[in-house]
């Protein structure tokens, strides 16, 4: 049972009870293992670790999922900045250390957002007992390179760099500093990565010493202001020379971090989900920096602003994106300046992949759309709930009915669709329009049955948009929600109006 069905058998007039709060995170990570059947499965494979590795690939996803949930989502009125509700407890956590523990640091965060306690502290134990979970998991497959109780982030060092010694980037491999798949085979492929990147004014940081490091931008739970646990293991491209990475078992030993400081990050985890994929990742972004050539399906997933509190330095999070490129020049032009702009480069522009996106991803892009282009009298998101009786989203306008309903698949089903439409008769929904929302290829001949199937129950409008269609509406009237869904930037309208103020021209690039 996830977070959604405990809420609905707990008695919301009252807050649920520490002990309740922790006996609920023992009940999420049980309930997991047994849902995934792992105990059974364990005690008869062959080979249990490849078991554990599946299962943490599997716990990765949910986690991800979770994260997206709206209950997670927090958004900071006076900032005018939208996060997540996990970052900010703890951000309240670690400021106060009067917060003994992590259902202390809830309270305060839903007094502080007026938010349910009950609904944030219910999602919060099942996002607390899938990463327990990981992390168990994790340590039971990997032996530790380091002895216990000195976990940190370990960095490649080369003592035989000379320290006046300058180069237009540094690339290093950052990891946990335990045997994990993705990061043993990055080691594996170093002497590979530091030749294609000596020939051309780079290094890759290697060598026989392991550097465990810690300060106020780098460390094992927290790079840059930003949870270590999304990120690592990952490759970084900076301007930062290895020499500053020298050993700190403490952040206090730490020199002060550099004005001029930035990083550019590559999660693994978010490009790769075997070893395979990594190798092919380090063979195509070394032989791009080679060749000189742009570092190619990558985009900017996220731009992180040094504010002095969390975030030390600037810094730019890199995630896939196919069809884009960023140029080796404007890389070295970001380290040097600062200038974001200088990465935003895109060379071909493909189709938005909507099958990528889950069934509420993308009726919650629909929502946003329709929301935006008419003035509705009421407008509904019922699929959300998932029982619908036909209907994804409802809405009323000058006295005329719309239902829409969402199809994302890489070809309509025509059955889908009409036996949505016999449910509408069946509850007596009728709208005056119907419409058909699709993320992939719909036939004429779908197009024509649909329609004659509608009409002959009254339903004398209905319209069908197939993907294309439906992203090019998008183009047309609402690019800010590409900036938001696509290009992952939280409040689109709020730079567009800034934008407008300050009486910048606007360049719409998709």
């Amino acid at each position: 049972m996830d977070a959604y069905g405990i809420l609905e058998i707990t008695d919301r007039s009252r807050p649920i009870c520490e002990d309740r709060f922790n006996q609920l995170i023992r009940e999420f990570e049980r309930d997991y293992l047994v849902c995934k059947n792992y105990h059974e499965r364990l005690a008869v494979h062959r080979r249990p670790a490849e078991l554990k590795n599946e299962l943490l690939r599997e716990l990765n996803d949910d986690i991800q999922r979770l994260h997206r949930r709206e209950e997670i989502i927090d958004i900071d009125v006076k900032k005018k900045a939208q996060g997540h509700a996990t970052s900010k407890i703890n951000q309240i956590w670690t400021e106060d250390k009067r917060l003994k523990t992590l259902y202390n640091a809830i309270k305060r965060y839903c007094d502080l957002r007026d938010k349910d306690f009950n609904v944030i502290a219910v999602h919060i134990a099942e996002y607390r007992a899938l990463n327990k979970l990981f992390f168990k998991i994790q340590r039971s497959v990997n032996k530790p390179y380091i002895k216990k109780n000195t976990m940190g982030l370990w960095v490649q060092s080369l003592e035989n760099i000379p320290a006046e010694a300058h180069r237009d980037y540094y690339v290093y491999l950052l990891d946990y500093g335990w045997s994990e798949p993705l990061a043993d085979v990055l080691m594996q492929n170093f002497a590979k990565m530091a030749t294609l990147a000596a020939e051309n004014h780079a290094v890759v940081i290697r060598g026989t010493n392991r550097v465990h490091f810690e300060d106020e931008v780098l460390s094992y739970h927290n790079i840059n202001g930003e949870d270590a646990e999304d990120l690592l293991p990952a490759i970084l491209i900076t301007n930062r020379n290895p020499h500053k990475f020298k050993h700190i078992d403490q952040p206090g030993q730490a020199d002060p971090v550099e004005n001029d400081l930035r990083l550019i990050l590559i999660p693994l985890k978010r490009f790769c989900h075997t070893t395979t994929e990594v190798v092919q990742l380090v063979e195509r972004l070394f032989t791009d920096i080679k060749q000189q050539k742009a570092l190619k399906d990558f985009r900017i997933a996220k731009e992180i602003t040094k504010d002095y509190r969390r975030a030390k330095a600037d810094s730019i999070i890199l995630a896939p994106s196919e069809g884009k490129e960023i140029p080796i020049e404007n890389v070295i032009l970001y380290l040097q300046s600062g200038r974001r702009d200088s990465l935003m480069v895109e060379k071909i522009v493909l189709p938005i992949h909507f099958e990528d996106r889950s069934g509420g991803e993308f009726e919650r892009l629909a929502f946003a759309f329709i929301n935006k282009t008419k003035t509705w009298g009421t407008l509904e998101w019922l699929g959300q709930s998932g029982d619908d009786d036909g209907r994804d989203i409802w809405g009323v306008t000058s006295g005329k009915s719309f239902c829409y309903q969402c199809a994302n698949y890489r070809s309509l089903v025509t059955k889908k669709v009409t036996d949505d439409i016999d449910k509408l008769v069946k509850e007596g929904h009728i709208p005056d329009c119907f419409v058909i929302i699709c993320g992939g290829r719909v036939s004429a001949n779908s197009r024509s049955m649909i329609k004659s199937y509608a009409l002959q129950f009254g339903i004398n409008e209905t319209e069908i948009w197939s993907g294309v269609e439906f992203e090019e509406k998008l183009r047309k009237q609402a690019p800010d929600l590409l900036r938001r869904f696509v290009h992952g930037e939280d409040f689109p309208e709020l730079s567009a109006a800034n934008d407008s103020k300050n009486g910048d021209l606007n360049i719409n690039l998709d």
